[in-house]
């Protein structure tokens, strides 16, 4: 192997273990809405962080927890499709929380995938590009590095924070 920590299951893992280390609650396929023009939609992320509030008042209607952090985390071979589809649907929820999409370049299950480095290189910046091209709205990673992870975190513990320091 070329480099190390690229594989889907270990980004994966490195999330939830560093959403339950902030002390987040780590939720798999987890349904956010938004509208559009008025209708009603739905997008499952792969995984986000949520902060809950302990002891709501009765009759409080706001939601007792906050998704903190959003993840889509896909393939260095992903179409470019996907990457301007998760930024027009995470602009419905920008300034209410970042969406991080890592890139992976190992499976696990198919052998010689992401065995090209500079392969993984060039689709891995296409893709930051592509995501560039919609303004940010996610922020695309390098999922042979762990450095965005660590940006994540705090972003989302300050988030975190300032949500809880509303009430």
């Amino acid at each position: 192997m070329p480099f190390p920590l690229r594989s889907m299951e270990q980004i994966y893992s490195d999330i939830a273990a560093a959403g339950y280390k902030s002390n987040f609650s780590v939720v798999p396929e987890h349904t956010l809405y938004y509208n559009i023009d008025g209708q009603r939609c739905s997008k499952k992320a792969d995984l986000v962080w949520i902060k809950t509030r302990d002891n709501v008042p009765t009759g409080d209607d706001l939601l007792p927890y906050k998704v903190v952090a959003a993840f889509e985390i896909e393939g260095f071979d992903v179409p470019l499709a996907t990457i301007s589809l998760h930024s027009e649907v995470y602009q419905y929820f920008h300034g209410q929380f970042p969406c991080y999409v890592p890139i992976y370049s190992l499976a696990t299950h198919r052998p010689e995938y992401g065995h090209n480095i500079d392969l993984v290189n060039q689709r891995f910046n296409q893709r930051h590009e592509r995501a560039a091209e919609h303004h940010e709205v996610v922020t695309v990673c390098n999922g042979m590095h762990r450095d965005w992870l660590l940006a994540a975190g705090q972003a989302a513990e300050d988030l975190a924070q300032n949500w809880l320091g509303q009430f």
